[in-house]
């Protein structure tokens, strides 16, 4: 017989006191997808959360805000909010934590008692620190791997641009650079995803930087001829001698038309030996 939605629930919460939270998200998993309520939702992401499951945790929050009423439910957007900002923390995502904390404390404002909303407050400062910290240490690290790469020391400044990343993964020019230097090094298949990264982060950019962008497409494209990938390299030149264009750089526009050509004659080659040999 199946089992009714206070059943699961009941048995999830008992499990979830018990200390037993593989069984209480099992059961709490099950209330929710019956009837979802916001306290379910709470405990079934504090489970996830005590198993070490963040993201899981997290994307449990960000439904059961989801499932709220636009209007009259700010006490409990609030604690939402709240309690998702803490986990994404923990999981290492100061931006989004911050941007969560801060949308609580906008909501906060006769909802929450006047501690609550000073530790919220104390919260956002202390994001705030922590990422303009982050921020200076990619910046110093980013500084060092441009003048290791200056040196042609390749392979050090690797390094030092994934320091950089790792401070600062939005930092779209290190993913840049450290694709140039893993060119240099004859690294293909590393630098390639480094030159896809950059066009994604580039692409949800609030501004677009063309310039920014056709570098990374000229790059990525030279990546893709030199690992003998013409079809794409013909295809990815093209995209990169577009954004020349917009962005009226005509030296550049110059050497994107000549890998261009090159891939455009190796492709035919290749097509031309493909037939020779049926």
């Amino acid at each position: 017989m199946r089992r009714k939605s206070e059943d699961w629930a009941e048995r999830g919460q008992a499990e979830f006191r018990l200390g037993n939270y593989d069984e209480a998200a099992k059961s709490l998993s099950e209330a929710i997808r019956r009837c979802p309520t916001h306290e379910l939702s709470v405990t079934f992401a504090q489970a996830l959360a005590r198993l070490g499951k963040f993201t899981e945790a997290i994307q449990a929050l960000r439904e059961a805000e989801d499932r709220l009423p636009p209007r009259g439910a700010e006490k409990e957007r609030c604690e939402l909010l709240w309690r998702k900002a803490v986990l994404e923390r923990t999981a290492g995502d100061p931006e989004t934590a911050l941007r969560d904390f801060s949308a609580a404390r906008g909501i906060a404002a006769g909802v929450c008692s006047d501690s609550e909303i000073r530790a919220m407050e104390d919260e956002v400062a202390n994001l705030q620190k922590e990422i303009g910290a982050k921020t200076n240490r990619a910046t110093e690290l980013f500084k060092q791997a441009k003048e290791r790469e200056k040196n042609c020391e390749y392979e050090r400044a690797v390094e030092l641009y994934s320091k950089a990343i790792a401070e600062d993964e939005g930092r779209i020019a290190a993913y840049l650079q450290r694709g140039k230097c893993l060119q240099m090094l004859n690294e293909h298949a590393r630098a390639i995803p480094d030159f896809d990264r950059c066009c994604d982060l580039i692409r949800k950019a609030p501004d677009l930087d063309r310039k920014l962008m056709y570098q990374a497409l000229y790059y990525l494209g030279r990546s893709r001829l030199d690992e003998g990938n013409y079809g794409l390299a013909v295809d990815v030149f093209s995209q990169a001698a577009e954004c020349a264009v917009r962005s009226v750089y005509t030296e550049d526009r110059k050497v994107i038309d000549q890998d261009l050509a090159l891939a455009r004659s190796r492709l035919e080659a290749f097509f031309r030996r493909s037939h020779a040999m049926i």
